[in-house]
This record gives structure tokens, C-alpha cells and sequence, in this order.
């Protein structure tokens, strides 16, 4: 395919290097293939021996780390209820008690 007809013609990405995904998601390497190892890394796919994580994989791997942070935060507690206050005792004539 000729670069004229390439769907990155227009300047935008439509898949990175895993050196370049680390780059731009700013995380080291040895944090990526950390992440690898746990089964957290984002899809990568072999073109001809070239190994790429495309746009949508990485949108995609986005998505699914924010979804496991938002489902770790721990969860607000309720707020206790305030105590209950005993009403003054009425009194009745002021004048009996002085």
C-alpha cells in the first residue's frame, strides 16, 4: 500500500511501537512488560515481525485500567447516625425549685 492511500495519511496514529505506547501512556518499559507478565498489557499484534499495539487496543487498555481503579477505590462509608439528644425535662414552676 502507498503511503498516498495509508489511513495515517492525515497525521494521526493508528498504532504505536511498544517503546513509543510506553512513551506516550509515560510508563517505563520494564513497567509494561511487568504489566505483561500479569496479563494487564494492552493486545499487541505481529505485523511481519514488528510488534504493535494499535489505537483502539490502547483506547481499549485505557478504559479497562480505569474501570479496575474505579472498581479497587474503596468505597464511602455511610455517614453514622448523629446521636440521639435527650429533650430537657419541663420544668414546670421555676420559682418551687429556687
Amino acid at each position: 500500500m502507498s503511503l498516498e492511500h495509508s489511513p495515517a495519511r492525515n497525521g494521526e496514529r493508528c498504532a504505536f511501537k511498544i517503546s513509543e505506547f510506553c512513551e506516550a501512556h509515560r510508563i517505563s518499559r520494564s513497567k509494561f512488560y511487568l504489566l505483561k507478565s500479569k496479563g494487564l498489557a494492552p493486545r499487541i499484534t505481529d505485523v511481519d515481525g514488528a510488534q504493535i499495539i494499535t489505537v483502539e487496543d490502547a483506547a481499549r487498555w485505557r478504559r479497562e485500567r480505569a474501570e479496575d481503579a474505579t472498581a479497587a477505590a474503596p468505597v464511602a462509608a455511610t455517614p453514622a447516625k448523629p446521636p440521639l439528644i435527650a429533650e430537657p425535662l419541663p420544668v414546670s414552676d421555676i420559682d418551687a425549685v429556687l
